[in-house]
């Protein structure tokens, strides 16, 4: 039987806690980047409470995302496996951050709010931050 190693066991809007290996681990969500059918993909960024670490965590289209993160063969090539037999695949990726990088990346995004005049959502490209991208 597959049992998940992680299990999301509650979730408002300023907090979330997972289960890790059976241990409660609670995180501060810092940001959300909902689904975008332009971008393909969404996020979240989150503090540890524990430990204070920041981590930007991005699921999205293989076609997408194997674009947005470090070459791995060993990814390509189970994403075009997993296509030739007709399966969706997502993946998932995750980058920490110090403070100083979220830091900077949050007053870009608040800077790319203030001067988006339309509904649409901004996510991390909207903000051209390199540090975001890989």
């Amino acid at each position: 039987d597959f049992k998940p190693h992680v299990t999301l066991t509650q979730r408002d809007i300023t907090f979330m806690t997972v289960e890790v290996g059976g241990k409660p681990v609670r995180f501060e969500i810092l940001q959300i980047f909902p689904f975008s059918s332009d971008t393909k993909r969404m996020g979240i960024i989150v503090r540890r409470e524990d430990t204070g670490t920041i981590t930007f965590y991005v699921k999205g289209a293989d076609a997408v995302m194997l674009k947005r993160v470090r070459f791995s063969d060993w990814l390509e090539e189970e994403c075009g496996n997993l296509s030739r037999e007709g399966l969706r695949t997502l993946v998932v990726a995750s980058k920490p951050l110090t403070q100083r990088e979220y830091d900077h990346f949050q007053s870009r995004l608040q800077q790319a709010r203030a001067s988006t005049l339309s509904s649409t959502p901004v996510s991390p490209s909207t903000c051209k931050s390199s540090s975001m991208d890989s």
